[in-house]
């Protein structure tokens, strides 16, 4: 039968010592090998590390150096490659790795012809945002690509795997975000990818990234024209969508409403199962009392489903945002008892935010007063 395979870890680590314990604690026992490559840490990440590694038994822990080069996946690369083992993880320090211990299990079972399987991956810790990436590749199969929001390029079939106790959890709490080269991580995400741009205008994911940090740092003007340039780029029809609805948020924030409302449709026309486009729509046609037309844009997709997209859905959305606006629309429109409806629904979420299901309940008894008026002057 021979030996089982061995699963390693490789970490790209800067001034994390704030958060790398919650990682490191998730991981305990779960690896062969454990390298974390510091890219000019100023505090006690490498002892932090250290420390841990010594009390791992079964894990040979190393830290190794990289001379930071304003490129995550030479940094990434570099971690990946000082790695032995057979499999090859990998984790961003403000993450935890919920099920670590099952990694090898998986590895051990892996037919011949996968190279990789894909994980479930809460980017905002809460499990409302699930992305999914390649985190357990065949060592050799796997090789990184872009200076920022860096991609692993899987040679061979990557296995999706769909198993609630294994999944990455992000925190987004990294101590990194202030500390490279002294720099804010907004302006220096900036930095790089304008860099990237000018060397390939042509490449589409940093011309994605471009524009959503522009976004990020309150750039609005600047931020449109690039979702429009990556707009013009075509290619994956996910992130072509995403540039579009957030190209409306960003002229209807800057008070084009017209502009706005039109980019929010044709994002919609674009990838109809999408309805972030409908639920920003509604909400601000309700704030400006169009609720007859918020109603009818509304009332068609309110029992819609989420899609299976992986960019950027807003999942909220759609398992009680559209509903909450009904409640609302639906009072003002004439449709006060579907909007009970509405209600009655929500109320019965245990995902509701608190915020949110008082807003609800008071609804709720402005449509029950309101069918009971109307009720009685029918009599």
């Amino acid at each position: 039968m021979g030996d089982p395979p061995t699963v390693g870890l490789a970490l790209i680590a800067r001034d994390e010592a704030r958060t790398l314990p919650r990682l490191l604690a998730s991981c305990d026992g779960a690896f062969d090998e454990v390298v974390l490559v510091d890219t000019g840490s100023t505090d006690a990440t490498v002892a932090c590390f250290e420390a841990w590694a010594r009390t791992q038994a079964r894990t040979r822990g190393r830290v190794e150096h990289f001379a930071w080069i304003d490129d995550f996946a030479a940094a990434r690369n570099a971690a990946q490659g000082t790695l032995g083992t057979d499999w090859v993880a990998w984790a961003d320090c403000d993450d935890e790795i919920v099920g670590a211990g099952e990694l090898r299990g998986l590895a051990a079972a892996a037919p011949d012809d996968v190279a990789a399987y894909s994980l479930a991956y809460d980017y905002d810790g809460s499990g409302s945002h699930t992305l999914w990436r390649e985190r357990l590749v065949r060592a050799g199969h796997g090789r990184w690509a872009g200076r920022i929001h860096e991609v692993q390029d899987v040679q061979g079939t990557i296995a999706p795997i769909e198993r609630d106790r294994i999944r990455w959890r992000h925190h987004g709490d990294s101590g990194s975000d202030e500390h490279l080269g002294g720099t804010p991580r907004a302006e220096r995400d900036l930095r790089i990818l304008r860099a990237e741009v000018r060397e390939d205008p042509y490449d589409r994911r940093a011309a994605f990234y471009l524009a959503q940090t522009l976004a990020d740092l309150g750039r609005g003007e600047a931020a449109i024209a690039a979702y429009d340039r990556r707009i013009e780029l075509g290619g994956w029809e996910e992130e072509v969508f995403y540039s579009r609805f957030r190209a409306g948020v960003l002229r209807a924030d800057g008070g084009d409403w017209p502009g706005g409302l039109a980019a929010l449709i044709d994002a919609w026309e674009s990838r109809p199962a999408r309805l972030e486009p409908v639920h920003e729509i509604v909400w601000r046609l309700r704030v400006r009392n169009q609720h007859r037309t918020a109603l009818a844009f509304l009332a068609p997709v309110l029992d819609a489903a989420a899609p299976d997209d992986q960019l950027f859905v807003h999942a909220w959305v759609y398992d009680w945002g559209l509903r909450f606006e009904h409640t609302i629309v639906g009072y003002w429109a004439g449709d006060v008892e579907g909007a009970l409806e509405s209600c009655d629904l929500l109320l019965r979420r245990d995902d509701l935010p608190e915020e949110h299901r008082l807003h609800v309940a008071a609804n709720r008894a402005f449509c029950v007063e309101r069918l009971e008026r109307e009720r009685a002057a029918a009599r």
